[in-house]
């Protein structure tokens, strides 16, 4: 008996294709030789990412996004299938203790150890155990074969990552010069000089040894005044041109003077200053393995599918046929 997920679950996913057709939850998405993957199987398949997609998206958008999601998920039930058809035809089978290790291992997780609420759940959803078993020995025959196949014959030298940094460094490992600041902001208001003189006192209590922070959560009427006056990582080239010439001498730690700036005045600590530059090999250089083997992963693993797909009988029917 295949599963029936839940009539309003139904019509959610299917919305994506609004005014389209109904689509039958028992209608075939794609068969590979004789193992048929209905429509309820994929949008039971992808029901977290539809889930998902309700909290991000609407209309139209929402629509595009679980058509795409649906057509992402025939493929990758196909995808898995295709797998097992492999598996089964070169006759390997996987030990029914590792099934039933996972089915434990469900149950003690999901279900607190209580085999009767498990039960219950599939009895719930329409499953049997038998064909929560089978899924569950499909997925596991899917990745053992996937770390065969994929993971196992995966090869990023140090010398491809270096390669791969000296290509690319120029174009994203470029940084710009940047400013970490604390400022505290003073509005001119109507008597421009009394601010200007509030300005200078703040300025000379914290070279007195006042803490800038506690300045300018009493005194200053910047947005960061809660913060201390914190204005983080800046770009420096974003910087209003009087900010930028007031900080330009400073050394880490230090005070601009006042700083005249529009309908303001400022007084900033330069906290920290990172000049333009490329960022070194060794910074970067996990970041670009992953990639490189993300990237290989996908290529080997694209690449052993299409030769399944030469040795088994693949159909996927149109999402508006099913």
């Amino acid at each position: 008996m295949k599963k029936l997920l839940p009539v309003l679950v139904l019509a959610a996913v299917v919305a994506g294709r609004v005014a389209a057709e109904p689509m039958t939850i028992d209608g075939y998405a794609a068969i590979v030789n004789d193992h048929v993957i209905t429509v309820g199987e994929v949008l039971e398949f992808i029901l977290p990412v539809e889930e998902q997609l309700r909290i991000n998206y609407a209309g139209r958008e929402l629509a595009a996004k679980r058509t795409e999601a649906f057509t992402n998920g025939v493929q990758r039930l196909v995808e898995q299938q295709l797998i097992v058809e492999d598996f089964k035809k070169n006759g390997g089978s996987i030990p029914e203790r590792l099934v039933n290790d996972r089915v434990n291992e469900v149950i003690n997780d999901r279900f607190h150890n209580n085999r009767a609420d498990f039960l219950k759940a599939l009895a719930e959803q329409h499953i049997t155990l038998d064909e929560w078993r089978d899924g569950i020995r499909s997925r596991l025959i899917a990745s053992m074969l996937r770390r065969q196949e994929v993971t196992d014959k995966l090869r990023i030298t140090p010398a491809d990552i270096r390669e791969a940094y000296e290509k690319q460094k120029a174009a994203r490992f470029a940084t710009t010069a940047k400013v970490k600041l604390h400022v505290i902001v003073m509005h001119k208001g109507i008597d421009a000089e009394i601010k200007r003189q509030d300005a200078v006192l703040l300025r000379g209590k914290i070279i007195g040894g006042e803490k800038f922070e506690d300045m300018a959560r009493q005194h200053s009427e910047g947005m960061k005044a809660d913060k201390g006056g914190d204005w983080g990582w800046l770009e420096e080239a974003d910087l209003r041109p009087e900010i930028k010439n007031g900080i330009v001498n400073l050394k880490a730690g230090e005070l601009s003077e006042v700083v005249d700036a529009g309908d303001d005045f400022f007084v900033i600590k330069l906290d920290e200053r990172k000049t333009a530059g490329v960022q070194s090999f060794d910074e970067v250089r996990q970041q670009i393995e992953d990639e490189l083997r993300q990237a290989e992963g996908e290529r080997l693993f694209s690449a052993w599918i299409e030769r399944l797909k030469l040795k088994h009988n693949v159909h996927v029917f149109p999402a508006s046929s099913t």
